[in-house]
């Protein structure tokens, strides 16, 4: 459910899956971890006060992630500015070598 879901699209979207993952309806070996999941997941959503301290961690964890995803941009411009420093020296240096040459 997206963050912004009210309590009766929680407790549909719950509904839905719960059919889907129940056990008694999936053949699947993992039908029990999957149901306890969504159980688990709705027990904390249709909770207020959880459903805060949820949404503000994934507040934390995606600032987080932008701030990494940020640093390491800055270190790969960094590398391709210093890839381009050698690479002009180089060029410099052969025009040196090619000028001496004439």
């Amino acid at each position: 459910a997206k963050r912004t879901a009210t309590d009766e699209a929680i407790q549909k979207a719950y509904r839905q899956k719960a059919k889907e993952t129940h056990p008694d309806k999936n053949p699947s070996p993992h039908a029990n971890d999957e149901f306890r999941r969504v159980t688990d997941a709705f027990e904390l959503l249709s909770n207020p006060t959880n459903r805060r301290k949820y949404d503000a961690q994934m507040q934390k964890d995606a600032q987080r992630r932008r701030k990494q995803h940020e640093q390491e941009r800055h270190r790969e411009q960094k590398r391709r500015n210093q890839m381009h420093r050698e690479q002009q020296e180089r060029q410099k240096k052969h025009n040196k070598m090619v000028q001496k040459a004439r």
